[in-house]
């Protein structure tokens, strides 16, 4: 009995399917499982790649924006606008008479401002500075980088500030040989260095036996000033600070 129950269940399932002429693509469409992915995948795909095209047409356009601007600023010898701006206010200035002229030495002292200029013009020494300072020379050569001239200035640029300026202070009396020794003088028995107030400025001063006197100075931790005139020493160091 409940065998024949069951094969009828079976056959009118199989009759209604049948009746209706369903189809397995139809039961499905009619449930809503048909797959979609593939088509939403491909939309998805589309978007990325526009929007990476759209990232690489801004950055292309930024970088050529920057980079005409960057050339309009840069003169054809390579200098910056701000440099050669700055070179031709010298050469302007020497023009008028108030820098140094070519193949000539501004000897003015007066006028600060007109150093700016004129300072580019110092020479480098280019004899051993173990020449220029021979006495203190074994105490401070591994600071010493290189000595420039601008009148009867000597400019020496070093490095270490704190060993070399507690070397100099240290070995003073020798430093004082080498400096008056520059400008033709030796030094007296009693001779030392001696603190002078030039300006704003607190240098060290002495005197030679033959009457000429000598200054130092620090300016900045780097730069060694040496002098046998006040108001070049004060014109040289408010250029460089300024």
């Amino acid at each position: 009995m409940v065998n024949d129950h069951i094969m009828t269940f079976e056959k009118d399932i199989e009759n209604e399917i049948r009746t209706k002429s369903a189809s397995l693509s139809d039961i499905a469409a009619a449930s809503g499982v048909v797959d979609n992915k593939p088509e939403k995948s491909a939309f998805h795909l589309v978007i990325v790649v526009v929007i990476a095209l759209v990232i690489l047409v801004v950055g292309v356009l930024t970088y050529l924006y920057y980079k005409n601007i960057e050339r309009a600023n840069t003169p054809k010898d390579g200098a910056s606008v701000k440099e050669r701006e700055t070179v031709d206010v010298f050469e302007r200035k020497d023009a008028k008479g108030e820098g140094k002229e070519q193949g000539e030495t501004n000897t003015s002292n007066k006028n600060p401002r007109n150093w700016a200029s004129s300072l580019a013009t110092k020479k480098l020494v280019t004899s051993p500075l173990s020449d220029l300072l021979p006495t203190i020379f074994p105490y401070i050569q591994k600071n010493l980088v290189k000595a420039e001239t601008y009148e009867s200035a000597y400019i020496i640029t070093f490095t270490g500030y704190n060993e070399f300026y507690k070397t100099l202070l240290d070995n003073e009396e020798l430093f004082l040989k080498d400096a008056l020794a520059l400008y033709g003088e030796t030094v007296a028995s009693s001779t030392i260095f001696t603190d002078k107030r030039l300006g704003e400025m607190d240098t060290r001063f002495a005197n030679g036996t033959g009457g000429k006197s000598v200054y130092y100075l620090f300016v900045r931790p780097s730069l060694l000033i040496i002098s046998d005139n006040g108001e070049t020493l004060e014109s040289i160091s408010t250029s460089i600070t300024k």
